[in-house]
């Protein structure tokens, strides 16, 4: 990259960050992916409303983006230390607590009956929940490692019965058609292996 191509990232992007998303005439930098994704559904709110029409209700989805924030920084340091040959028995132990305390708190938000996590129809937490979940059970593809320590992936079937509106509303995700082309293939290589 040139010494002038890097200046105008830097110019719109101070943290210099990936990923980055542009405004249309390319010079005020959108980064981080949680940022990304809000932009996007704020932009499309006119052919879906995935972010709501009302302050209070965007303001509900942003705290379930924000928690879902802290979950996914235990996630993401747990899958890169089984990923760069790092891993060690806590850090399963902080994800497994991560893991159980995020779905505790999805199962309660879905509880007695919703169909959706935020509102009544589908909104880009439930779009964010089922990346950072399927994201996760990745902890799969390193099985090997986990049973050196004598461990399992944290992501077992006990989830179905711990947490089963969650885990009702996850698999209803990736049957939905928006996500079958990625999810559900990327689901099925996992758990059938």
């Amino acid at each position: 990259m040139s010494f002038t191509k890097l200046t105008v990232f830097f110019d719109a992007n101070s943290f210099g960050t990936i990923p980055t998303a542009f405004n249309p005439d390319g010079c005020g930098g959108i980064f981080e992916s949680n940022s990304i994704m809000r932009s996007v559904a704020r932009l499309g709110s006119i052919t879906c409303s995935l972010y709501r029409d009302d302050a209070y209700s965007a303001s509900r989805i942003d705290s379930f983006l924000d928690a879902t924030l802290v979950f996914a920084c235990d996630s993401k340091l747990y899958l890169l230390s089984l990923l760069e040959g790092t891993f060690t028995s806590n850090l399963h132990e902080t994800a497994k607590q991560a893991l159980c305390t995020y779905l505790s708190r999805l199962n309660r938000a879905l509880s007695p009956d919703r169909s959706c996590l935020v509102g009544d129809t589908f909104s880009i937490v439930d779009i964010c929940v089922i990346a950072e979940l399927a994201l996760f059970f990745r902890e799969r593809d390193y099985e090997k490692i986990l049973s050196e320590f004598h461990l399992s992936p944290t992501a077992d079937a006990e989830i179905n019965e711990y947490y089963p509106l969650i885990a009702d509303h996850f698999h209803k995700l990736c049957e939905h058609e928006a996500f079958v082309p990625d999810v559900l293939s990327h689901m099925e290589k996992l758990l059938l292996g």
